[in-house]
């Protein structure tokens, strides 16, 4: 099971969504339902209810007869473009698990706590967009800020400190291998540390791996490390979508210089301790894609890995929708850098592999003038290269 049929995460894995919906991973579209059609919703459903319903059951049946299911068009998308997809990957990394029907992989993206508002994020990931959306978006004749904030503190109150989600989630610790923490930011979610802590007292995390998701904004304190240093290994993936004003800018309100230090830290960290493994996560949209080499630059300076990843939705932040004179710019700077990083020859496929769409383009222009003008920021400013290849082609924002 690799580039052929099936998909790992079927058979072995479960996604919870920040509002409490379940996915097969974190890369798959479509929520798991009940019969009725109705949506299930941690905290109200039992995991393993989930994990065994038949809308699952006919994804995994699916995959398995080779058939190319709509929950995994992402997938698709990505192979057909010429890039390894995270089925092709975890297919290959987690191919002991090629005859399970059991959950040995867990997502869990708790809950929209977060301190930043990144570009290419939602208010559904991070409580710092809730006002912006709201003062940007949304008809004020229909819903007032109180009504609309507290419609949104409902949706995530399945990852308050008292939902039954985490008595179910404490219960299926014993047999889960891998788990991921996405946010939000997980270093502040509160509960999640007691999960940590309940795997390490009983003796479950010298068999778990666990794979974070941080905004490197964050340093955890001393009981939180020596917790860390009790499990099997740990990945930390730092999220860096770009260095100095650019990561100010898309991660916005970071402060660069802190998350370097906070890089430095987990490097030095990361010496004495050798099951801990630190990568740099960089996520891939118009704003960053002409940038790439910059990340490649300082990742071989810092002698970290660097994974490159790429937004799908909303589609304005899908690179495969910018110009073509765009795109070829970009070919034209990053092809001496293919044989540098092992992801960057299929982000360029994906890219081209499809026309752009100038509605969708003018989406993207619309929603930077918006933000820029909400939060006192100049896309100009901070990306004047691209703004140039622009302007030689008669565009402009």
């Amino acid at each position: 099971m690799t580039e052929g049929k099936g998909c790992i995460n079927a058979n072995c894995s479960l996604s919870l969504r920040t509002d409490g919906s379940v996915c097969m991973c974190c890369m798959s579209n479509e929520r798991i339902k009940k019969e009725n059609g109705d949506p299930f919703i941690v905290g109200k459903d039992a995991i393993e209810d989930i994990f065994n319903s038949s809308h699952l059951k006919k994804i995994r049946k699916s995959l398995q007869d080779g058939i190319k299911h709509t929950a995994c068009i992402h997938c698709w998308d990505e192979e057909a473009a010429g890039r390894e997809s995270k089925r092709i990957r975890d297919n290959k990394n987690f191919n002991n698990y090629l005859e399970e029907n059991s959950i040995k992989i867990l997502e869990v993206f708790l809950g929209n706590t977060c301190n930043l508002k990144c570009r290419t994020c939602n208010l559904s990931s991070s409580t710092q967009w809730v006002r912006e959306h709201f003062d940007l978006y949304v008809d004020k004749d229909t819903i007032s800020w109180e009504e609309f904030a507290s419609a949104q503190k409902e949706q995530m109150k399945m990852y308050d400190q008292d939902s039954p989600f985490w008595k179910d989630i404490f219960d299926k610790m014993k047999n889960i291998e891998h788990i991921y923490f996405f946010g939000g930011e997980p270093f502040l979610i509160k509960k999640h540390w007691e999960l940590i802590k309940f795997c390490v007292n009983n003796g479950y995390s010298h068999n778990q791996t666990l794979f974070y998701n941080t905004n490197g904004t964050i340093w955890v304190n001393d009981e939180q490390l020596n917790l860390l240093k009790s499990f099997k290994k740990v990945f930390l993936t730092v999220s860096v979508d770009g260095i100095e004003e650019q990561s100010n800018y898309i991660r916005f309100p970071t402060k660069w210089y802190e998350v370097h230090e906070n890089i430095l830290r987990w490097q030095e960290f990361k010496k004495d301790n050798k099951n801990i493994n630190l990568i740099l996560g960089m996520t891939i949209s118009p704003f960053n894609i002409f940038y790439i080499d910059t990340l490649i630059e300082y990742a071989k300076k810092l002698n970290i890995p660097l994974y490159i990843n790429l937004v799908h939705y909303p589609e304005h932040y899908n690179i495969q929708n910018i110009p073509s004179y765009f795109k070829d710019a970009v070919i034209e700077k990053l092809s001496p850098y293919k044989k540098e990083n092992e992801y960057l020859n299929g982000v360029l496929k994906f890219m081209t592999s499809q026309d752009c769409d100038y509605d969708i383009w003018r989406k993207f222009k619309e929603t930077v003038n918006i933000t820029d003008e909400y939060r006192k920021q100049s896309f100009s400013n901070v990306f004047p290269e691209i703004v140039e290849i622009m302007k030689n082609h008669g565009d402009n924002l």
